[in-house]
């Protein structure tokens, strides 16, 4: 099973409205110290849900910053890792960052899992998810240590490549910063697919999910602008839609 996610949400009882352009309460500020670790738990229990339910990388990466560690959750079953085979393996790429990290916190605190692997271009297992090579190497790594792999999550992207952020306009179209976006958020997943898929059993339910993003949607696209990273985010859509038929 390939699962897709492409949306936000912000928990509304703690002063966050939902919405594509939703920041915390009190502007650019979030839930300090003990506050954000308590309200934390629940951020971090919720994704659980994995493709359901959508969260604010900035909102995210603030308090991952301060946990350090796997926090001391009660135990919940998720329907969708609670599907997964007892002691399952799981990966997650982009696991430095601030929804990877919190997706693997998540899956520490789960007593179905297994062997957690987090991959990343820094230190720890090493994977770019822009270069071919790197990704075959990384899968062959994987397929040497642990022959099976039951969920991959990609958590990887790029709004802003070299220090130039989405286009406001049509003049400010390049064709590398483009390609460069196109790189890590729609080839990158399709290399993903590519080789990890066929670690992927076949004969028990596996999962592979990728992070997209609301504003990859045509249909919901009425702003405009971000022309490049809406663009490559849509591919990325199209491309998982594709492998999961």
């Amino acid at each position: 099973e390939l699962a897709l996610d492409t949306g936000f949400l912000w928990p509304a009882r703690h002063g966050i409205r939902s919405g594509n352009h939703s920041r915390p309460a009190g502007g650019d500020r979030l839930f300090p110290g003990s506050d954000t670790r308590r309200r934390g738990k629940t951020l971090f229990c919720s994704l659980r849900a994995l493709g359901r339910v959508r969260l604010h990388s900035q909102f995210v990466a603030a308090f991952a910053q301060q946990l350090g560690g796997p926090l001391p959750m009660q135990e919940r079953k998720s329907p969708v890792l609670g599907s997964l085979h007892p002691g399952f393996t799981a990966i997650v790429i982009g696991g430095s960052g601030g929804i990877g990290r919190a997706v693997l916190a998540c899956l520490e605190c789960d007593s179905n899992a297994g062997a957690i692997i987090a991959m990343q271009r820094g230190d720890g297992e090493k994977i770019d998810i822009t270069d071919e090579v790197s990704v075959a190497e990384a899968a062959g790594r994987i397929a040497r240590s642990h022959r099976e792999v039951d969920l991959v999550f990609n958590a990887a992207g790029a709004l802003t490549i070299n220090a130039i952020g989405p286009e406001k306009t049509i003049r400010a179209i390049s064709a590398e910063a483009m390609a460069r976006q196109f790189a890590v958020n729609s080839i990158g997943p399709a290399l993903l697919l590519k080789y990890f898929v066929p670690l992927m059993p076949k004969d028990r339910r596996s999962i592979f999910a990728s992070l997209s993003a609301r504003v990859g949607s045509i249909g919901d696209n009425s702003l405009g602008g971000w022309l490049s990273y809406r663009a490559s985010k849509a591919a990325q859509n199209q491309i998982l839609k594709t492998a999961a038929i």
